[in-house]
């Protein structure tokens, strides 16, 4: 799992104070969510958590940022996808596929939860991908907010393995493989770790043949973009953060609400 438990006793975010947690999909392979907001809201948004360890800084804040719009009057739902955070599942075993049946299964629990809304959909970093791939379907959400989305996914593994690399030489002295190495396991079909845990092929894959920036073209006209930075927000998701957790943050959640609202 990416992330601390939360049906752990004694964590700050336990069932207990998350009411409204639940798990929903195949019994044997359950996703987690967390919905907040009035039964009867007009506009909500499914947050769909970073994937695999990016998931662990970002809990905090994403739960408080469900509980934030929730008191603007908007419904929200929080989901981990499989191989992330609560749901079922391990990171080395998630495919694209999987990745979009987990959006649309959001969108379901969405619409489910609050059957009056206008649906809309938030991601991070990788999931844009799969986000952008469902949103021609019939259950499509009315607006995509992509949060640094990685519309080359592999510019974007190259970056993120540099970090790795780094992170290696600070606990080891050594890096070990180079980050070609890395890369030419991952062509060969074998799962790589990247930051913790392990990154699996069928989902990078996926990823690349989806072809993140063409699809944003396409649906340009509903998607919008936010870059996280020192103007507009700490990036919460990213693993980059090297083990930093936020609480909250206020600029994220109103960019955000005004997002929603207009």
């Amino acid at each position: 799992m990416g992330s601390p438990r939360l049906t752990e006793a004694g964590t700050p975010h336990s069932l207990t104070v998350m009411s409204t947690a639940a798990f929903a999909g195949d019994p044997h392979a359950p996703v987690f969510t967390y919905a907040d907001g009035p039964d009867d809201a007009a506009v909500a948004l499914l947050v769909v958590s970073p994937l695999a360890s990016e998931a662990v800084g970002s809990r905090r804040a994403l739960v408080q940022m469900v509980r934030a719009l929730a008191a603007r009057g908007h419904g929200a739902l929080l989901i981990d996808p499989r191989g992330t955070g609560e749901s079922a599942g391990e990171p080395e075993d998630v495919t694209f596929d999987g990745l979009c049946d987990d959006l649309r299964l959001g969108l379901a629990e969405l619409e489910r939860r609050f059957p009056a809304a206008s649906p809309n959909l938030l991601a991070f970093r990788y999931a844009s991908a799969a986000a952008l791939a469902i949103a021609d379907g019939v259950d499509s959400p009315a607006r995509l907010l992509l949060i640094d989305p990685c519309l080359d996914p592999q510019a974007a593994l190259r970056q993120d393995l540099r970090h790795e690399i780094a992170r290696r030489v600070m606990r080891r002295g050594s890096a070990g493989e180079s980050r070609e190495d890395l890369l030419a396991q991952l062509a060969r079909g074998e799962a790589i770790v990247v930051d913790g845990q392990r990154l699996s092929p069928a989902l990078f894959s996926g990823l690349v043949a989806s072809s993140p920036t063409r699809a944003l073209e396409r649906r340009a006209e509903r998607a919008t973009v936010l870059k996280s930075g020192r103007s507009t927000f700490p990036a919460v998701h990213a693993h980059a953060n090297l083990g930093a957790f936020f609480d909250s943050v206020p600029e994220l959640e109103a960019a955000v609400a005004e997002w929603l609202e207009a």
